[in-house]
């Protein structure tokens, strides 16, 4: 669920080539029609019009007569007052992998974004997306943090205005026990984070921009496959987390109580943070008497099937 867009909304990424293709689902919950126009990083400009309470979900080739586009990089949506939409990539059939995943279009920036989670290895890498909304340049301080909250190097970039920056999160070099990052700009922001396994059979992500807050909701525990869920205490000062799990009724299975310290991050199975057992939880809500950043990821036990979301 998200609430619908009031002003310009940025598509911070897009890959439309041989490997990858992006596509864009987007809903008018309104009776009053939308007339929205995309502008893409090429200066190319097409028109998409939404019914009133109309849904088209389309590939970003499909308005090119069907061919991909690798000179577009990112795009904006203007006129999109109402509008409520979903990022979706995935991979081509020739590129032999079978990733989808989905981020929500917001029509916010901000001048520091969170990226909770770096996962590496030899099964898992962590792919980062930030984009400078503005026109002229913007300094990036980017700080890595240790599970424990110590703080790491922290390293600089620059981003031209309109331009963003795009790789893997190993590719900033971090220290090998980085747990989380944020990034500090002088210019506001959009940006996301994918998860994807290295065999090509997974990906999830969600976007980085408004994500610390005070309490949320995990709205999917998966009985039929694994959900995990992670904290970040992203304040100077300790923060006390009070965990309640749920079943559709809405009744309280259990309760648990989280101290995280400053820049801590939790991160554990859904059921770990609780004693008894939550067998019959659907859902998992959470307050907190300081900003934090929580999700949570749900994959299938058959590792075909993953999904990542903010606390809600």
């Amino acid at each position: 669920a998200n609430q619908a867009n009031q002003s310009t909304v940025h598509i911070s990424h897009i890959a439309s080539n041989t490997n990858c293709w992006t596509g864009l689902s987007l809903l008018n919950p309104t009776a009053a029609p939308l007339y929205m126009t995309i502008t893409f990083s090429t200066g190319t400009t097409r028109t998409v019009t939404l019914l009133g309470y109309e849904h088209r979900s389309f590939s970003i080739k499909s308005l090119f007569s069907g061919q991909a586009q690798p000179t577009i990089k990112w795009a904006r949506i203007t006129n999109a007052a109402g509008m409520v939409g979903l990022e979706l990539f995935g991979s081509s059939s020739e590129s032999g992998n079978h990733y989808l995943s989905g981020v929500l279009l917001k029509d916010v920036a901000a001048t520091r974004l969170y990226y909770p989670h770096v996962s590496s290895g030899d099964k898992w890498w962590t792919g980062i997306t930030a984009f400078n909304t503005a026109a002229s340049g913007a300094d990036l301080t980017i700080t890595p943090f240790r599970s424990d909250g110590t703080p790491l190097t922290a390293r600089t970039l620059v981003i031209e205005g309109s331009s963003k920056y795009v790789g893997s999160a190993k590719s900033l070099g971090f220290a090998p026990e980085t747990a989380w990052f944020s990034i500090q700009s002088t210019q506001p922001l959009t940006g996301f984070e994918l998860f994807g396994t290295l065999d090509g059979r997974q990906l999830g992500g969600y976007t980085g921009v408004n994500i610390s807050q005070t309490r949320g909701v995990f709205p999917k525990l998966d009985p039929g496959g694994w959900t995990g869920i992670a904290f970040v205490n992203t304040s100077d000062t300790r923060a006390r987390v009070t965990l309640t799990a749920r079943p559709d009724t809405g009744s309280s299975t259990a309760v648990s109580t989280l101290d995280l310290a400053p820049y801590e991050k939790r991160v554990g199975q859904a059921g770990t943070f609780f004693s008894p057992r939550i067998d019959g939880a659907t859902c998992i809500s959470f307050e907190s008497d300081q900003p934090i950043v929580g999700f949570q990821l749900n994959g299938s036990d058959d590792n075909m099937l993953l999904d990542a979301l903010p606390g809600l």
